[in-house]
C-alpha cells in the first residue's frame, strides 16, 4: 500500500507533540495557524474508526495519496514546513489500516520510501 507521509529530520509526523524526546521536531499551529486549524477538524484515528493500539504496536498517520495531501496542506504552508527541515515520503507499507478520512500504517512494514519533497517546491 502506498502512503504519503511528512516527517522532520527526526522521523516524527508534523503534527506528533513527544516532549519526552530530545531531538524534538513538530510545526507548531502559531507556525501555520490555518493547518493547524483544518488539522482540528480532521478526524482523529479514533473517529475514523482506526485503532491505534491495534496488536500493541505503534502506529503513524500518513496520507491516503498525493491528491488528499494536497487538500488538506497548501503549497504556501509546505515552503514554511520545507524550511523547518520537513520532507514528504512516499511510502510502501505492508502493514496499515484505512479510514475514510486516512491510512495508518507501522514503520517496521515500509519496505520502500521516496523523497517526494520536489513534486512541492
Amino acid at each position: 500500500m502506498q502512503v504519503i507521509r511528512v516527517e522532520g529530520k527526526f522521523g516524527y509526523g508534523m503534527f506528533r507533540k513527544d516532549y519526552g524526546i530530545e531531538q524534538y521536531q513538530y510545526i507548531p499551529s502559531s507556525m501555520i495557524p490555518e493547518l493547524g486549524d483544518r488539522h482540528g477538524i480532521f478526524p482523529t484515528p479514533d473517529d475514523d474508526c482506526i485503532n491505534m493500539k491495534q496488536d500493541g504496536k505503534e502506529w503513524f498517520c500518513g496520507y491516503k495519496n498525493v491528491d488528499q495531501f494536497q487538500q488538506w496542506v497548501l503549497k504556501s504552508e509546505l515552503g514554511i514546513m520545507f524550511k523547518e527541515g520537513f520532507k514528504v515520503w512516499m511510502l510502501e507499507v505492508t502493514e496499515f489500516q484505512i479510514g475514510l478520512c486516512q491510512i495508518v500504517f507501522t514503520k517496521e512494514s515500509i519496505r520502500s520510501k521516496t523523497d517526494i519533497t520536489e513534486l512541492f517546491i
